[in-house]
Parts: structure tokens; C-alpha cells; sequence
């Protein structure tokens, strides 16, 4: 299910679909950058809404970029390549000339759901202070300069989508100037959600806790600064719900279809930086769109907070949630 906001809620936003680029004509690259933000939680399946969004010829989808400089830093170690494609900044096509328009080096950093970054813009936000004035900001130069080569290459690219989800992030690229955001509140069954860390070795508790106060952080941060944004449920989007495919195109402007995305998906050439690794590298493989539970099995005071806080919260965003019985461990 995919909500949006009302005019009254949200008098400035902006509801006209992008218009349609003039087909073989010269790249305006003087024209306001347009990013998509995927807002949310870790674990809620950005990764694979980027991949959907990256699958249409209207945008260009390069992962979490939140997660450049760890990238940069990875691919010195000799880790992993920094690309998806397999290449390096210097060897990759698209990044490279990234490069030559951003710079070599850059000083953005991580911005993990409980760092003290984002524990300060909370304060501000829930305090309703000012969240800071117009200026570049290090992520904001970074989404331009992609933006910028994105229609070098093709100049019916309307899009960059950038999935880092954090507060802290949206709010850099919100703050630069010379940028249109649109965002994508992508969220997920709180439950589900903290079964997928459980899964893969942090405490369900804080996958709750995080799950919550980040949705909630950036339900109030779009509210405070009145951002053209929409509302998507991760389950709907999965099991092809016609209605949030149709709600998603006529915000972005964009066509997808839910019967032919994972062919699209297969067919389209990445060059993401960062995002969930199993699902980014399978994408020139990739074998269709699946929802999973990621049962809990609660414990009991798991149990008590899915029913004061979770279930509140997913009703309050709309948000399907998991229809497998929860046992207790």
C-alpha cells in the first residue's frame, strides 16, 4: 500500500509529474539535480526498491551512498571492488568520470541509525528547531556530480535514486542547493524487520528500537519540512499490489510494472557503491522478487513490545505486517 500526503498537510509539494525529456537534444547540465531518497530502517528492502527504480530508463540507481568514503576505504584494502560492475573508482566508467567532476576524495562518513549525528537533528526535530540553513554539504556535491554525468551519458535521465535511508543523510541532500528531492518512505513490518537482524547476529531490541525512532525521525522530518514524499509498503511492492505500482508512477512519472521489473532488472548495467551485497551483486542474475517474514519467535517481553509499540506504529503508517504466527522462544 503506498500513502501520500494531503495538500493541506503538505502546501508546498509539488504533485506535477517530471516532463518528458526532448529526445536526442543536448543535456541541460545547469538544471537543478533530481534525486529520489529512500528513506527508512536498515533491513527494510531498499536495496531492491533502488534496483526497481535503477531498472527504468528515467533514473540512475548507485546505492547507499552514505557509504562512499567506507567504499573508497575498502577498496584500498584490496577487499571488494568498488563497483558492482567490478570495477574501481579509476577503472569503473561511470565512476571515474563521477571522479573527475566531484574530486578524489570527499568527506562523507557513515550515519548509522544511533549516532550521535543523528541523535542531535532528533532533538532538533522533535524540539521543532530550525534544522539548519541552505549549503553545500559533502553528500550534496556528490549527488549532483552523479546526477551531472548521468546526463552526459543519457539525457533522458531524470533521476539519480540514492538509498542511504538515514535522517542525517536526506537532510544533507536537502540542505544543498541547485537539488529537487522527492522521497520514497519505504517501510517494513517493524517485526520483520527485527527478525532480519536477529538473523544475521545483532539483538532484536535494537533492530525494534531502530526500526521505530528512525520511521518516526523521518515521518516528522518530512512533515517539518513539507518534502514531496511518499509513503511505500515494502510487503505490497513485493507481492505486486497494482495500486502502489500505480501510486509510485504517477509520483516519479516513471513505468513500472510489477510482471516485467524483474526482467528489467536483469537487463539493466549498475554501477552501485554500496547497499545490500548479496541482492547488489545478483542483479545481472537476479531471480524475481520474493517477500520474506523473517520470523522473530518473540521472547516475551519481544512479544509485549510488538503489541505496545510495532503494531501502533505499522497502523499508523500503513503498513501490512506479517501475517506468520509469532511463537515464543
Amino acid at each position: 500500500m503506498v500513502t501520500d500526503r494531503t495538500p493541506e498537510d503538505m502546501p508546498h509539494e509539488v504533485r506535477s509529474q517530471p516532463a518528458a525529456p526532448v529526445a536526442g537534444g543536448p543535456p541541460d547540465l545547469n538544471r537543478p539535480a533530481r534525486i529520489v531518497f529512500i528513506a527508512g530502517s536498515s533491513f527494510s528492502g531498499s536495496t531492491l526498491m533502488g534496483l526497481m527504480l535503477g531498472s527504468c530508463p528515467e533514473a540512475i540507481y548507485v546505492g547507499e551512498l552514505k557509504d562512499y568514503k567506507r567504499r573508497m576505504q575498502a577498496e584500498t584494502m584490496g577487499t571488494e571492488a568498488f563497483c558492482s560492475c567490478g570495477g574501481s573508482r579509476g577503472t569503473c566508467p561511470f565512476w571515474s568520470a563521477v571522479q573527475g567532476h566531484y574530486g578524489s576524495e570527499t568527506h562523507l562518513n557513515p550515519a548509522p541509525g544511533f549516532s550521535w549525528r543523528n541523535a542531535l537533528l532528533g532533538i532538533k526535530i522533535l524540539a521543532g528547531l530550525e534544522l539548519g540553513s541552505s549549503r553545500g554539504t559533502p553528500h550534496g556535491s556528490l549527488v549532483r556530480a552523479i546526477c551531472k554525468e548521468a546526463r552526459v551519458r543519457n539525457s533522458g535521465v531524470l533521476y539519480v535514486v540514492d538509498s542511504s535511508k538515514s535522517v542525517q543523510n536526506l537532510d544533507a541532500i536537502y540542505r544543498s542547493p541547485n537539488v529537487e528531492l522527492s522521497v520514497i518512505h519505504l517501510i517494513r513490518d517493524g517485526m520483520a524487520v527485527a527478525g532480519s537482524y536477529k538473523k544475521r547476529g545483532f539483538g532484536p531490541l535494537y533492530g525494534i528500537a531502530s526500526w521505530s525512532i528512525g520511521n518516526i525521525f523521518i515521518s516528522l522530518y518530512l512533515k517539518r519540512r513539507r518534502l514531496r514524499s511518499v509513503r511505500v509498503d515494502y510487503r505490497s511492492l513485493c507481492l505486486g499490489d497494482e495500486k502502489t505500482y500505480a501510486a509510485l508512477n504517477e509520483f516519479l512519472g516513471i513505468r513500472l510494472k510489477s510482471d516485467a521489473v524483474a526482467g528489467e532488472i536483469r537487463n539493466t548495467r549498475y554501477h552501485i557503491v554500496s547497499g545490500n551485497g548479496k541482492v547488489r551483486r545478483s542483479a545481472s542474475d537476479f531471480q524475481g522478487i520474493r517477500y520474506s517474514e523473517s520470523p522473530l519467535n518473540p521472547t516475551g517481553f519481544e512479544r509485549f513490545l510488538a503489541n505496545v509499540v510495532v503494531r501502533p506504529l505499522n497502523r499508523s503508517f500503513g503498513v501490512t505486517a506479517n501475517q506468520t504466527k509469532q511463537k515464543s522462544a
